[in-house]
């Protein structure tokens, strides 16, 4: 099930309690199925006022209150500012070992810790693997690791979203 604001046209994203958009609350949104029937709204879709639950009619306009008339709006297919440079600080201190600033920007706070902890890890441990080659080698393949796949957690949530 979708939301669709009722204010600007564009899709709420599940958990938001407002649409990014233009602001309008996402408790007023028109409630979508699958295949983009209205399953209910409390507004007009001709009018926008409000309108009684078993309504047949909106009181204001007179418009059938089950026929749809939402202009669906989807998003732009290039990322915004704020995915570009969660992009760039997942790639940029990424090399030099620093992880979990994408997910900050990303606000996803949960996975910047886990990221931020094992990069105090991996400076913590790295003393103690320079001493010999195998170890400085498996160094190396663990911050690699740690770099590709905080880059692809990064790009893993981009996708998720639609972009």
């Amino acid at each position: 099930m979708r939301r669709i604001c009722n204010g600007c046209g564009n899709e709420i994203e599940d958990g938001a309690d407002f649409c990014y958009t233009c602001g309008a609350w996402a408790k007023n949104a028109f409630v979508l199925n699958d295949e983009g029937t209205v399953l209910y709204s409390n507004r007009c879709l001709n009018c926008g006022g409000d309108l009684p639950r078993e309504a047949e009619f909106c009181p204001y306009c007179g418009a059938k209150a089950d026929e749809s008339q939402i202009r669906l709006r989807t998003r732009s297919p290039g990322l915004s500012k704020t995915d570009v440079l969660a992009i760039l600080l997942a790639v940029v201190p990424g090399f030099f070992n620093i992880f979990g600033l994408g997910q900050i920007v990303q606000k996803r706070w949960s996975k910047a810790f886990i990221f931020i902890t094992l990069t105090i890890i991996l400076l913590y441990l790295s003393p103690s693997f320079i001493g010999s080659t195998n170890t400085y080698y498996l160094l190396i393949f663990m911050q690699l690791g740690l770099f590709l796949f905080s880059l692809s957690d990064v790009f893993r949530s981009l996708r998720g979203r639609g972009h």
